[in-house]
Order: structure tokens, then C-alpha cells, then sequence
């Protein structure tokens, strides 16, 4: 996949459904840099899916951003949840908003995400800062009704993890933020 700007490569995984849906959030994102995105099914301690960028000697001369999309087989805290099968616009607006961080990853230096890092996983309001950021950048992308679908799913499904709604609720953007964007296309602020 490529743009005017960079040249995109992706690593696909074995699901062609995952990596069609993943291509369809991919369409309406351009990045400044050339990237490669490496999507990558494993256990993610804590959640469902997840962005990193992927450090590398050769990629600080480069100039090439390498990132890894982690998707755990089953949505955090079910057995029997698989995330291959949850619904189309749940998947777009979830890979949406892990593009939003790839966006948002890709405005830093390696010693600027080294720091972005350490705030992430020592400051709650930093990392709901950054959640909701990433939020933000998909509906701005065009993905609003899929983030919502996204948030309607994890904050409603009788089958989500109490332990893992509570952790969405206290960083992710609330629904009803989503949906006043829709309703105003108002500017959307974390409230600490």
C-alpha cells in the first residue's frame, strides 16, 4: 500500500478478514515518513490490541518508522471471544484507533518515544491523555461511527470483563464524547 508521501509495507497476519478490515482503516490515514506496520496475533498482557513502535539501530538512521499492531486472539478477560470474529465495524474503528497511535508515535524522535514510553506506563493522566488522543485522530480520520461502535461494544457487551471495562471507562474516551463529535464536530478534550 502507498501514498503520494511514504510508502506503506505491511506484515499481514493469516486472517484475510483481519487484514482486509485492517486495510480498510489503513485507506483514510496518510503518515509523513515511510513505515512499516508488522501485525502480529499474541497474548497481550491487559488488552486486546495494541501499537508500539519497534526500536532498531538501523531504523534511528533510516528514516524508517517501524511499527507492531498487537492483537490478542481473544478480546482481554474471555475465553471465547474471539476478536476474528467480532463485528466488521468493531474491528475498523479498534484498528483506527491503534493507527491514531502509529499517527501520533510518528511525530516523536527515538529518545522522544523512549520518554513518551516511560510517561505512558507512569502517568494515568498522561496515558488517558494519549488514549483519548489516539480517539480523536481516528474520528478525524473519518472513523467516528466505527469508534463508536467500538465503545458501544466494549462498554455494553454482557460478555466484556467487568476488570477490563472499568480500565476502558477510566482512559478511553466515553461514548458520549464520541458521540457529541458526531452531533458538533466539536474539539474533544480529556477531563482529568
Amino acid at each position: 500500500m502507498t501514498s503520494e508521501k511514504t510508502e506503506i509495507k505491511i506484515n499481514e497476519l493469516e486472517s484475510s478478514r483481519l487484514n482486509h478490515l485492517f486495510g480498510i482503516a489503513l485507506s483514510n490515514y496518510t503518515f509523513d515518513s515511510n513505515i512499516e506496520i508488522k501485525l502480529t496475533r499474541t497474548s497481550i498482557k491487559g488488552s486486546t490490541m495494541q501499537a508500539q513502535p519497534i526500536f532498531g539501530f538501523r531504523e534511528v538512521f533510516t528514516g524508517l518508522h517501524k511499527y507492531r499492531i498487537r492483537l490478542a486472539k481473544f478480546v482481554r478477560g474471555s475465553e471465547t471471544m474471539v476478536v476474528e470474529e467480532l463485528p466488521d465495524d468493531v474491528l475498523i474503528g479498534w484498528f483506527a484507533h491503534e493507527l491514531g497511535h502509529v499517527k501520533d508515535y510518528e511525530n516523536h524522535s527515538f529518545l522522544g518515544m523512549i520518554w513518551f514510553g516511560l510517561r505512558y506506563i507512569t502517568s494515568s493522566s498522561f496515558r488517558k491523555k494519549i488514549e483519548h488522543r489516539a480517539d480523536q485522530i481516528a474520528i478525524e480520520h473519518g472513523y467516528h461511527k466505527e469508534v463508536l461502535a467500538t465503545k458501544k461494544f466494549l462498554f455494553t457487551h454482557e460478555d466484556i470483563d467487568p476488570t477490563y471495562r472499568t480500565k476502558i471507562k477510566k482512559f478511553y474516551m466515553p461514548m458520549r464524547d464520541v458521540e457529541d463529535w458526531i452531533e458538533k464536530n466539536i474539539s474533544i478534550d480529556p477531563v482529568d
